[in-house]
């Protein structure tokens, strides 16, 4: 469901361990899940790939790196400071533009909130980075290592062995109220 309500079929994403590499066009991976279930794909990068290589900041080749990314869309926005409660009051009262609530099987319900206006590397790093992250979701309790644009989130469906838990998804609305204060924020900013 995550993938066909907020992607196109054609669109490259990538979902796999940490260690895996290659992302694959969204109607391949619906075919592959639907073959082989979701017992391989623990994570999924939020952010739409080129398909193609790029570099990392290490100037290795990689087609998972920011460099790859085609569309600055989503922000990932988890914390496992807070306790589970005082997360699902933080996602029921911050005025975001929320596409999904993913549980992980852990410690944290992770958010994809969605922006707009960021086309480049450069911008994302300014607004989301330096701006959102390192000043209103930091005093919030928000993890800021999930600032950079290529961050992993959990893929529903997946069972974590390790947590005897499956990761789930708690919340979906691909067309949220773009209007939202915090939204204006992000896009506000010079």
């Amino acid at each position: 469901m995550l993938l066909s309500e907020l992607y196109n079929d054609n669109e490259f994403v990538f979902l796999g361990t940490r260690y895996d590499k290659c992302p694959r066009q969204v109607l391949a991976w619906k075919k592959s899940l639907h073959c082989s279930g979701m017992e391989k794909f623990p994570h999924i990068m939020p952010n739409p790939l080129t398909g193609k290589y790029g570099k990392t900041q290490q100037g290795i080749p990689s087609m998972r790196c920011e460099s790859c990314i085609a569309s600055f869309r989503f922000i990932t926005v988890e914390s496992d400071m807070l306790s589970r409660p005082e997360q699902v009051a933080f996602w029921a009262t911050i005025p975001l533009p929320v596409v999904a609530l993913i549980d992980s099987g852990g410690k944290s319900i992770h958010g994809w909130v969605r922006v707009h206006g960021i086309d480049t590397l450069n911008e994302w790093n300014h607004v989301v980075r330096k701006k959102f992250y390192g000043g209103v979701l930091r005093q919030l309790g928000m993890d800021c290592a999930c600032s950079n644009a290529g961050r992993l989130s959990r893929l529903p469906g997946h069972f974590r062995g390790e947590k005897n838990r499956f990761q789930r998804l708690l919340y979906l609305n691909p067309y949220p109220n773009i209007e939202s204060g915090m939204n204006k924020f992000l896009i506000g900013l010079p």
